[in-house]
């Protein structure tokens, strides 16, 4: 496996240049694709509401992080890596970017939690989290309209 740490560039997804590209790259890699709906319902959001990173490789966008600010907490809406790069640190790095931010961007000061549903099926994804000093809170019983499958609340706790 090659180490493609070196090459990626986390920088803010810019929505009129990027949406395309972040709607395939969810339709082509999520076990469970949003509609374009809803990738424009986020896109609709206000800047200050929504925190939207993207990793990008050899010009590509290969991961995509979407998360809701609130005043005391953030909802991670989403977390998604191309399956080509998947277990080589890409997912580790954007929620290193996502933590960086929070904390040293004074529009967090209030920001002491980082708060995301995941599949009761997703095992691969709970276990990164917990990696990560992700908590299991609770179960939000048939969360998912989709399938009506439950969610694993998790929570991150910000050291301030």
């Amino acid at each position: 496996m090659v180490n493609v740490k070196s090459d990626i560039r986390i920088r803010d997804i810019r929505w009129k240049k990027d949406f395309e590209e972040v709607f395939d790259l969810d339709r082509m890699n999520s076990e469970f694709p949003k509609s374009r709906k809803h990738f424009k319902e986020l896109s609709a959001q206000q800047p200050s509401a929504l925190i939207r990173i993207a990793a990008e490789h050899c010009g590509s966008i290969i991961s995509s992080l979407f998360c809701m600010v609130f005043k005391k907490n953030l909802r991670l809406l989403d977390v998604l890596v191309h399956r080509n790069f998947r277990r080589q640190g890409v997912g580790s790095m954007m929620l290193g970017e996502l933590i960086e931010t929070i904390q040293e961007d004074g529009r967090f000061s209030t920001v002491n939690t980082i708060r995301i549903f995941v599949r009761e099926k997703n095992l691969s994804g709970r276990l990164f989290l917990q990696k990560h000093r992700f908590r299991g809170m609770g179960v939000a019983r048939r969360f998912y309209k989709d399938t009506g499958e439950d969610a694993y609340r998790m929570e991150f706790s910000l050291k301030r």
